[in-house]
C-alpha cells in the first residue's frame, strides 16, 4: 500500500463520517422543528421525565408528549424551569409554550 492509497482511503473516511454527521444535524434540526411548531400550535406539551445514565446517574429531560400534562407534571415544570438544570435553549422555549396552552 503505497502512501496515496493510504491518504485515498483516509479521505474516503474522513469525507463519509462528515457526511453523516452533516446528515444526522439537519435530521436533528427538522425534528426540534417539527417539535417546535406542534409546541406552538398546542399540539403538543412538555413533561419532564427522569432518566438514569451510566457516570451521571439520575438526571432529568425535557420531552415532548401530545397529551396535556397532569398537576403533578405542571409542578415538575415549574420546579425545573427555576432550578439551574434547565438549559437556556430549546427546553426552555418547550416549558414556557406549555405553560402558555395550558
Amino acid at each position: 500500500m503505497t502512501a496515496s492509497d493510504a491518504a485515498i482511503t483516509m479521505g474516503v473516511l474522513i469525507g463519509s463520517f462528515l457526511f453523516v454527521a452533516c446528515f444526522a444535524f439537519v435530521i436533528s434540526r427538522m425534528a426540534r422543528a417539527k417539535q417546535r411548531a406542534r409546541l406552538i400550535s398546542g399540539e403538543a406539551f412538555a413533561v419532564i421525565r427522569t432518566e438514569d445514565t451510566r457516570f451521571n446517574g439520575k438526571i432529568k429531560r425535557v420531552h415532548i408528549i401530545s397529551v396535556r400534562p397532569t398537576v403533578e407534571q405542571m409542578f415538575e415544570l415549574q420546579d425545573y424551569y427555576v432550578s439551574s438544570e434547565c438549559g437556556k435553549g430549546w427546553e426552555t422555549e418547550a416549558i414556557q409554550h406549555t405553560f402558555k396552552n395550558m
